[in-house]
């Protein structure tokens, strides 16, 4: 009885949590722990990217060159994030979750060096609809206003540089309102290609 009664006492201090901390802890003990915070305990740290993708000329000096096209941007105050995750039991990770937040996480690609395209350009002609063609105009300023989309550098890709086709579909059968796509996968060189699929 004392046993159910200490779980009942558990789980109500539990609900009583904001929504957004409900499952954002990893103390000792509580059976609360989700999968998610469960696996940061004994993940792997994120990897650094390979010396044979750094070693490209192509893209190493693309980079060099424009530095501003390629801004790191997170919502997230990394340091302060840092110093939230101190006690982590699983600090490695930590460090490259924090690194990576700072200098850009590496998806796990092979980019296929010598194989594929150096450049590839899969975009699409502006829609005839105008609409459309406004919606994607408003869409791609919002991103670059959010930092998401880079700012324009001219009409040809720099080298190095891949586009996927981007254009607009309903967001839901019948509906007026549109949504912005980008076909990742795209063509026989997309960029979904270069990741694992596992």
């Amino acid at each position: 009885m004392e046993r159910n009664n200490a779980i009942a006492k558990r789980e109500l201090a539990h609900e009583q949590h904001l929504k957004y901390l409900r499952y954002n802890i990893w103390e000792g003990g509580s059976h609360f722990l989700p999968s998610s915070a469960d696996w940061t305990e004994t993940a792997s740290p994120l990897p650094l990217i390979p010396a044979s993708e750094l070693a490209n000329p192509i893209v190493t000096k693309t980079i060099r060159e424009n530095p501003q096209l390629f801004d790191i941007v997170t919502p997230i105050f990394v340091d302060c994030f840092e110093n939230l995750l101190e006690s982590h039991p699983n600090q490695a990770f930590v460090k490259s979750v924090c690194r990576d937040l700072r200098e850009g996480f590496w998806p796990w690609a092979d980019t296929h060096f010598g194989e594929y395209p150096n450049t590839l350009d899969l975009s699409l002609p502006e829609p005839t609809n105008e609409r459309e063609a406004q919606f994607l105009r408003d869409q791609r300023d919002h991103e670059v206003f959010k930092g998401r989309f880079s700012q324009p550098f001219g009409i040809d890709l720099l080298p190095g540089m891949y586009c996927m086709p981007i254009f607009a579909v309903p967001k839901v059968r019948n509906s007026p309102d549109l949504r912005m796509v980008t076909d990742q996968s795209a063509g026989e060189f997309s960029l979904n290609s270069m990741i694992p699929r596992e």
